[in-house]
């Protein structure tokens, strides 16, 4: 009778370690074949990227990100959360304030050095901030161009428009495009009641 429960016990373990061991192999699927099938067009990925760009011993600009893939098939870098810094320039030609860039998406050629980046792009600089759907960069040119509900908002006015470029070479901007806005005039008015005015 021992022998017969010995041989039960061991029968019966055999079946679990068998049973367990098909669910570890046929289980649920937890994505990974998923995952593995999306990354097979990545050829690098990392998390935290940072890439500057410059010339004559300064830094022009400096792209963080939280994640990057390599497209080597596209010569183009993936990034998630971009916020791209443009630094100052010597010169009285040159960009003379520093200039954020932030949007949840983008992509970057820099053999090209060209940068897109969507949506919701946010461009802090000064007391000013402009708003738009998407940007393409230009290194030639040194343009941001900006498309899609594109806002201007300064201290002393607000520009909506269809598209705008922003020369980082001058700061200038401008403007194209349904083009409507509200210039805040508070200060005129003022010194206007004091006698100072235009």
């Amino acid at each position: 009778m021992i022998r017969g429960r010995t041989l039960l016990v061991f029968i019966l373990g055999i079946a679990a370690a068998c049973g367990i061991g098909f669910l570890a192999f046929y289980g649920e699927d937890d994505g990974s074949a998923d995952k593995a099938q999306r990354d097979v067009e990545v050829d690098i990925s990392v998390k935290g990227f940072t890439l500057s760009q410059g010339g004559e011993g300064r830094v022009r600009w400096e792209l963080r990100a939280d994640s990057a893939e390599y497209l080597q098939g596209k010569g183009r870098i993936k990034v998630r959360g971009p916020e791209i810094t443009y630094y100052p320039q010597p010169g009285p030609e040159g960009m003379q304030e520093t200039l954020r860039v932030k949007a949840p998406w983008g992509e970057i050629n820099q053999e090209k050095e060209e940068a897109e980046l969507w949506p919701e792009v946010e461009i802090v600089s000064g007391s000013g901030t402009v708003y738009a759907d998407r940007l393409h960069y230009t290194g030639e040119s040194r343009d941001l161009k900006l498309t899609g509900n594109v806002r201007i908002v300064r201290s002393e006015m607000a520009f909506n428009a269809t598209e705008a470029v922003l020369d980082l070479a001058t700061s200038d901007i401008s403007a194209a495009g349904n083009v409507s806005g509200v210039l805040y005039t508070r200060d005129i008015f003022a010194a206007a009641k004091e006698g100072s005015g235009p």
